[in-house]
């Protein structure tokens, strides 16, 4: 029975949850700031997992979606029609909440089996609430 146990849960900690952010050491996340922010991060990244149809309207403003495509540059481009996000997971490198936009920096990398990491793209992420917005 142990012995199930042990290795079910060796299984469930092994299953990576592809969209979630993981976040930098360095990176203060005790602020409800940024724990919305780092939230909202995630929730954005698994939305454009595999094949989904991304809702814009739930992240950019209308004006932003009335006049481009792809409002966000840096999801399309290196893959021609596929999505950028694909190229690994998400690591939060810094978080800058001082203002009333957010400034994530974010790196998009895919580890080997020998532990090395490859970087694929870093991205600048400027984050603000619509509630703040004049």
């Amino acid at each position: 029975m142990k012995r199930n146990l042990l290795l079910y849960i060796l299984v469930i900690s092994s299953i990576s949850i592809y969209s979630q952010v993981n976040v930098n050491v360095g990176v203060d996340t005790t602020t409800v700031k940024s724990k919305s922010v780092i939230h909202f991060l995630s929730k954005y990244f698994s939305d454009f997992k595999e094949n989904n149809i991304v809702d814009y309207s739930e992240y950019f403003f209308q004006e932003d979606i009335k006049t481009t495509h792809y409002p966000d540059k840096t999801a399309f481009g290196l893959l021609g029609s596929t999505t950028n996000y694909v190229l690994g997971k998400p690591y939060l490198l810094a978080l800058d909440v001082k203002t009333d936009t957010v400034k994530a920096k974010v790196l998009f990398a895919t580890v080997d089996s020998s532990m090395n990491l490859q970087t694929n793209f870093i991205a600048n992420y400027y984050i603000t609430r619509l509630s703040q917005v004049k």
